[in-house]
């Protein structure tokens, strides 16, 4: 914008001839010139100039956006990875517990082999899910340290335990797509584009005959003596190039971006449909966990320790009845994650941050 303001700086020429002819004097040429086209064409320029300015403003903003977005979804990845990784340690240990008493009652006589080796079996793969959960927790520690700009070494930082309920209902698509269309900054950068390249596209038109113009002065003094002055032009005459060529590359740029601004458009309001569709089927999945699925498992482990208190049913059912409460605790915070994680990307697709509803 600074340099499309301004004009070009004049040219400034200086020539010297010298006699090989007694009684000559030695002939000195001045001349400075200024390309006068620049001066037509400077506010045309200017605003050209300030219109790609606005356009960059509005890439750096979705930029920020983006990265906003990446950070935060990495954050929810962080937060459940770490709840997993609890549940995980959980359950090992319970297998681990169910195994050694196990083994005791084998070694007394009181259970077969495939019996112990059942339990073992599910020992080990609970100890393997562990590990699966640790890597989870410290990839996704990674990714988010990464995204925060934090050194490799830094370790000193943590994130808040828990992620929040998903809330009872979504916001409506149409008015999300409304929403998108005047919030997404990269459409809006896109759309200042192809506003300026019209406007160059008329300036192209204005001045396609137009060539190179330079005004000025010329001082001289010639071999007699004398010295000459007066004022000088220099015009392009449009013989062999009317100026289609840039005509054509202009009408052609603008023509993509168009194109460009047709297609962003379109994926702007694909991703919406896609994110939203997204959002409800997380959001009722999670629900079924947490009014269905885990208040069911916990009372299946409240029966079976009835049972096993009246000796209808053995320690093993009981530790097997809770680890699957405890599965299906850790796959109620999958949801959830998997829910915040759409309602991100929702966000990002619509280009706003979204209140919860009600």
């Amino acid at each position: 914008v600074y340099d499309a303001g301004r004009l070009a700086n004049p040219v400034l020429a200086a020539s010297a001839g010298f006699t090989d002819r007694a009684g000559d004097v030695n002939r000195y040429d001045l001349g400075l010139t200024q390309n006068f086209l620049d001066l037509l064409l400077l506010p045309s320029h200017t605003r050209l100039a300030q219109a790609d300015f606005e356009r960059t403003q509005l890439q750096a903003g979705a930029a920020v956006l983006d990265l906003d977005a990446r950070v935060r979804a990495a954050w929810v990845r962080l937060v459940a990875a770490r709840q997993v990784e609890r549940l995980r340690r959980t359950i090992a240990e319970a297998a681990a517990t169910s195994a050694e008493l196990a083994q005791r009652y084998y070694d007394a006589g009181n259970i077969a082999i495939l019996d112990l080796e059942l339990e073992q079996a599910q020992s080990a793969q609970a100890v393997a899910a562990l590990a699966a959960a640790q890597q989870d927790r410290a990839t996704a520690r990674a990714e988010l340290g990464q995204l925060l700009g934090l050194p490799a070494s830094r370790d000193d930082w943590q994130v808040r335990d828990g992620l929040a309920p998903v809330p009872t209902a979504d916001e409506d698509e149409a008015w999300l797509l409304d929403l998108a269309g005047r919030s997404r900054l990269d459409l809006a950068a896109k759309q200042h584009e192809v506003t300026a390249q019209e406007d160059a596209l008329g300036v192209a038109h204005r001045t396609r005959y137009l060539g190179q113009l330079d005004l000025g002065v010329q001082a001289e003094r010639d071999t007699d003596g004398a010295h000459l002055a007066g004022p000088s032009a220099a015009l392009e005459l449009p013989l062999f190039n009317q100026g289609d060529g840039r005509l054509l590359r202009v009408q052609a740029q603008l023509e993509r971006s168009r194109a460009e601004l047709d297609t962003l458009a379109l994926q702007i309001g694909h991703g919406v449909r896609a994110a939203h569709t997204r959002l409800v089927t997380s959001r009722a999945l999670a629900a079924r966990y947490r009014d269905v699925t885990v208040p069911l498992q916990q009372r299946i482990v409240e029966h079976t320790q009835q049972r096993v208190n009246g000796m209808l049913a053995g320690p093993f059912e009981l530790i097997r009845a809770r680890q699957q409460a405890y599965d299906a605790d850790q796959q109620y915070i999958e949801a959830v994650r998997d829910y915040w994680i759409a309602r991100n990307e929702l966000e990002r697709a619509v280009g706003a941050r979204l209140l919860l509803p009600g």
